[in-house]
């Protein structure tokens, strides 16, 4: 027996008797004993020398008097406490079975069923501590005991013990300071790492990622060769994804692991009740079992309805960058589809559509996973189709399916994330909490939403103020799904709740993005002209990306202007290459980019950008319209009416499409088969796009020698701009249908002064080449910068 052993041995009297050491190390040492009065064995740690010199006895027994009260099935007791030899120890009961570090250094990495179990049981012990405001501080594999099934946790209240018995003041180096040796290098979270005084519970959290990741993997993320270096790794080393090193592991508890080892605690899962919901049921005494599309569920409250977004984000961006080592057409593509209305509460539409989009969004911005443009996808809506058919229809390995139900003041989501080629849902989850909450938590979800994405990506994200409240947000909804509706007064209403919602948070970078797409938009949907929208327009789109530089929205909304009101087609080219950089799988930037190059004269390579936009959303009805009006302009008739029948078959509903489709077949001199294609209702398109398509349509009834029908609707029209704004092309277009070069020079030389939406088209739509001959027309194509026809 040694000195020291002797000694402890003496002052503990005839209470226990000591039988051996078990060893120890850093904090304590730790013998084995019998308590004589009842006959037990128990365990008595006695802090190490260096570490006791720093600390009160006195107040280091009082403390573990008051930790000693916790008592529960996952946590080891303390039963006494005092100094010996004047060292403080205290005592445990002894625990039959092994340490979960000599349990690693024996097997290596652990069965996954095996790991969800022991993290149930710690996940359990620290909600009982934690709602009791115990901290552990040094979660570790030493001090995680098993015996049978079940996993315990030893030292619960000892490193607040010691902190509130230190005679130390605070000290810069980390290293050496008490708030260091309370904790082990390996598993102290960044935040005790540096001394911080306002750690809290959730550096537990990121430690029981830490022993997660150690027990999957059979290697600690963060431990080096000296403390110094293990804590630089701890304040900055990413470890790789727990599924490239084990890749059976499922992505469900990768996900959790990265989220509980996040530097930042406000990335973390902000409770361990999170932990237990996660695990709970997970586990069976063979092995592990996938979560059902029903079981696994994670309750949030503030952050429930775009903890959705984060989490389906993390889901697919994990399976997106091949974690799991497959190569199949699942890991990198996801449709979204549109959620479902639960409760037939029709006021709660532009919530659902919101969120949908939020969604969507969030997905589009994950690094190698190509997602479903909404166009498409809502082209699906309601035909009762199977997650095979979608995914095949769509081509896509993945889909979304989400029902939102709003009650009073509360929301639920439910979404699952389905592998269509395995029909098997890989991940679902439901989200609880009051609407007044979903926003407090905006800028946390922004953080966890970076974590999810690459570091770049993250970066941007992480430096974008959120909204400041819920109301402002559902105006922000509900502002994008009015305009959406493309109706002149779904415009005006759309454009008032995003000014309203800036009214109040005038820092909310989307809601300006929102406005600027709007107003750039708004004079091909109602009376809105260009001289008022565009400048409207350009201010909030600089505003948004003044507030976040990666929005590619505003860019998109710039580029728009550039082309339609500046007439900057080169620079417009330049925004929409931001665009595509920031938002790689976006058609809409492909749709718009091609009139820019129309502009420019450079047809060729418009065809190309509108049939990319095509590719990017196959199912969307107004870019496969387009293809065919970009065929017109090239006069490639033919061709233009193969798109525009395609179009049709696509929809038959499309009255755009049909009436490109008779257009073609008119411009082929083919007039009865032209205009049975149009819709019936042809001459009441007036109100569509500010009132082009009518005089387009005067053009074919002129070309058909029916004067008297190209009359009337150029008469419509000029009634219509006695009320409401007509756009002074579609006036000049209708005159110089019917013969009125006048009045139709006059009027194309106004509507380039106003600078009014579709002058780019001048030199290339068809209804102005009787019009290419005149001087007057040249010069106004010279002032717009369009290359004149030969």
């Amino acid at each position: 027996m040694d000195a020291f052993r002797a000694q402890l041995q003496d002052a503990l009297g005839g209470v226990y008797t000591l039988e051996r050491e078990l060893g120890g190390g850093g904090m304590s040492r730790v013998f084995l004993a019998e308590e004589r009065a009842l006959g037990r064995r128990v365990v008595i740690k006695v802090l190490a020398p260096e570490l006791a010199a720093g600390v009160s006895a006195e107040r280091f027994t009082r403390e573990i008097r008051l930790t000693a009260k916790l008592q529960h099935p996952q946590i080891v007791p303390v039963h006494a406490a005092g100094t010996a030899a004047g060292l403080p120890y205290y005592v445990m009961p002894y625990v039959e079975g092994e340490s979960l570090r000599d349990h690693l250094r024996r097997t290596g990495p652990m069965p996954i069923g095996v790991v969800v179990g022991i993290l149930r049981d710690v996940a359990k012990a620290l909600v009982f501590a934690h709602e009791r405001g115990v901290v552990h501080r040094d979660i570790k594999p030493g001090n995680i005991l098993l015996s049978g099934e079940s996993a315990t946790v030893a030292d619960f209240g000892i490193g607040k013990a010691l902190s509130a018995s230190s005679t130390l003041g605070d000290t810069s180096d980390s290293l050496t300071g008490l708030g260091m040796a309370v904790g082990t290098p390996a598993y102290v979270a960044p935040e005790q790492a540096a001394g911080d005084g306002n750690t809290d519970h959730r550096a537990d959290i990121y430690a029981v990622g830490v022993l997660a990741y150690e027990m999957l993997t059979g290697v600690s993320p963060f431990a080096r060769g000296t403390p110094r270096e293990t804590i630089a790794a701890v304040m900055s080393a990413v470890p790789a994804p727990v599924r490239v090193v084990r890749p059976e592991a499922p992505a469900w508890l990768a996900i959790l692991i990265a989220g509980c080892m996040e530097k930042d605690p406000a990335r973390r899962p902000q409770a361990s009740s999170e932990l237990v919901t996660a695990l709970d049921g997970t586990t069976t005494p063979t092995g592990f079992a996938a979560p059902s599309a029903r079981r696994f569920r994670r309750v949030a409250t503030a952050a429930g309805v775009l903890g959705l977004v984060v989490l389906v984000a993390r889901v697919a961006r994990d399976r997106a960058t091949g974690a799991s080592g497959a190569d199949t057409r699942a890991d990198r593509s996801v449709a979204v589809l549109p959620c479902t209305n639960v409760g037939g509460d029709t006021a709660a539409e532009y919530f659902v559509d919101g969120i949908t989009g939020e969604l969507m969004g969030r997905l589009a911005r994950v690094p190698g996973l190509r997602v479903t443009p909404r166009a498409s996808v809502v082209s699906l809506r309601g035909r009762g189709l199977e997650p095979a058919e979608i995914g095949e229809r769509l081509k896509v390995g993945t889909i979304v399916e989400c029902t939102i139900r709003r009650l009073g003041p509360n929301v639920r989501v439910t979404a699952d994330l389905v592998d269509v080629k395995a029909e098997r849902t890989l991940w679902a989850g439901t989200f609880e909490g009051a609407l007044q909450g979903v926003i407090a938590v905006q800028d946390t979800i922004a953080r966890a939403v970076s974590s999810a994405l690459s570091l770049r990506l993250a970066d941007a994200v992480s430096a974008t103020r959120t909204v400041s409240d819920t109301a402002t947000y559902l105006l922000y909804l509900k502002g994008r799904f009015l305009w959406n509706q493309r109706t002149p007064l779904s415009m005006h209403r759309g454009i008032q709740l995003l000014e309203t919602a800036l009214a109040r948070d005038s820092m909310f970078a989307p809601a300006w993005a929102e406005l600027a797409n709007a107003y750039s938009l708004a004079p091909a949907f109602s009376d809105e002209p260009s001289a008022v929208s565009a400048p409207r327009a350009r201010a909030a789109a600089n505003r948004a990306i003044a507030l976040d530089s990666t929005l590619a929205q505003a860019q998109v909304s710039l580029g728009i202007i550039n082309t339609f009101y500046d007439w900057d087609f080169v620079g417009a080219l330049r925004r929409f290459d931001v665009a595509a950089r920031l938002n790689p799988g976006d058609a809409n930037t492909a749709l718009y980019r091609t009139w820019a190059l129309v502009g420019l004269g450079r047809m060729d390579e418009a065809l190309a950008s509108i049939r990319e936009a095509r590719r990017l959303d196959p199912f969307a009805q107004i870019i496969n319209t387009r293809v065919a009006s970009v065929l017109i302009e090239m006069r490639r008739y033919p061709e233009a009416e193969q798109e525009a029948r395609r179009a049709v078959e696509l929809d038959s509903s499309n009255v755009l499409a049909r009436f490109e489709l008779g257009h073609s077949l008119v411009l082929q001199r083919r007039f009865d088969e032209g205009f049975a294609a149009m819709p019936r209702n042809a001459m009441e398109m007036s109100a569509l796009q500010a009132g082009t398509q009518l005089a387009k349509l005067a053009l074919d009834y002129a070309l058909a020698g029916r004067r008297s029908e190209a009359l009337e609707c150029r008469r419509r029209l000029e009634e219509r701009s006695r009320t409401a704004y007509v756009s002074p092309l579609a006036l000049g277009g209708a005159a110089a249908a019917t013969g009125d070069t006048d009045v139709a020079l006059a009027l194309v030389e106004r509507g380039v002064r106003d600078r009014v939406l579709y002058t780019v088209f001048l030199a290339t739509e068809p209804e102005w080449a009787l019009l290419h001959a005149q001087p007057r027309f040249r010069a106004v194509l010279a002032k717009v910068g369009l290359r004149a026809p030969p």
